[in-house]
């Protein structure tokens, strides 16, 4: 029987006006940060670029769906590149799985995901489908949408680091920008992170599997 899954699919916003530099910038950037999920997740996201700006991930545990394409938001707005991704999260199987690369994976997951991209209103940056998804993870991630176009980039660089640094102190994570702690948690406090964190804990807490099985 198949278990839940997680695909993003995403596409850099307006990419053809800033130019090759930058858009290899974005996708480096975007890259490392699969990285960085795929030691959160305990499985390679296998990271795959398409379509020149255009990208796509697998997450093994959709819990962290959300955590994920709020820490690939945040490390463009903090790296500075001036570019953003809109990110379509599919809900559901996955049939064919490559070991490295997504070119030739396949399943409801990556259709729904790829699907909804192209269908996005303008503006939306973030979106999310599947059998699975019920009006209330759509508000979440309408509300986490709309929050975090709104962060400095001073504040999705702190946001940023407690998404992809889950065992680090506050302290230590201060450390690696050089700052107080209470600087780093003033940034979050304004981030509006406390708030955020409940949608975070809903999201890795579902019971996906039993869902995939009832």
């Amino acid at each position: 029987m198949h278990t839940v899954k997680a695909v993003i699919t995403g596409d850099l916003i307006g990419s053809s006006a800033k130019g090759a530099q930058a858009i290899e910038q974005a996708m480096q950037i975007i890259a490392q940060t699969a990285r960085q999920l795929s030691y959160l997740n305990g499985v390679n996201t296998r990271f795959t670029r398409n379509r020149g700006d255009g990208w796509q991930i697998y997450l093994d545990f959709p819990g962290l769906c959300l955590c994920s394409v709020l820490a690939i938001t945040t490390a463009l707005r903090a790296a500075g590149v001036g570019l953003k991704t809109r990110q379509s999260i599919g809900i559901g199987t996955v049939d064919t799985l490559p070991p490295d690369n997504l070119s030739a994976a396949f399943g409801n997951a990556f259709e729904i995901s790829g699907s909804n991209l192209d269908q996005m209103a303008k503006g939306e940056t973030l979106c999310i489908s599947g059998p699975h998804i019920t009006p209330i993870h759509e508000a979440l991630i309408a509300l986490a949408d709309w929050q975090s176009n709104r962060w400095s980039r001073e504040q999705a660089e702190a946001v940023n680091l407690v998404l992809v640094n889950d065992e680090l102190t506050t302290a230590e994570l201060a450390d690696r920008l050089g700052i107080t702690r209470q600087a780093f948690q003033a940034r979050l406090t304004s981030a509006g992170y406390a708030a955020l964190e409940p949608a975070l804990y809903a999201f890795q807490s579902q019971d996906w599997d039993g869902a995939d099985h009832a």
